[in-house]
């Protein structure tokens, strides 16, 4: 599911996109990849808080984990 802007059939701009399993990224897309600022919340409980280029973290940014 993908709430966002929309270029050429592809997410672009600033979006949410929730999968499935329930892995969420709200942040920022180019021609339908990762690309910029945003955060990504796993249904592990994992957190991913920074930067992304062509889909991948990239620069600055912090992870959390969940605590048991």
């Amino acid at each position: 599911m993908y709430d966002g802007r929309w270029k050429d059939a592809k997410f672009w701009g600033h979006g949410t996109f929730m999968s499935e399993n329930g892995d969420k990224y709200e942040g920022d897309f180019v021609n339908g990849i990762k690309n910029g600022t945003g955060t990504l919340r796993l249904h592990t409980g994992e957190i991913y808080e920074g930067k992304w280029k062509d889909g991948k973290r990239h620069g600055k940014g912090t992870s959390y984990a969940r605590c048991k």
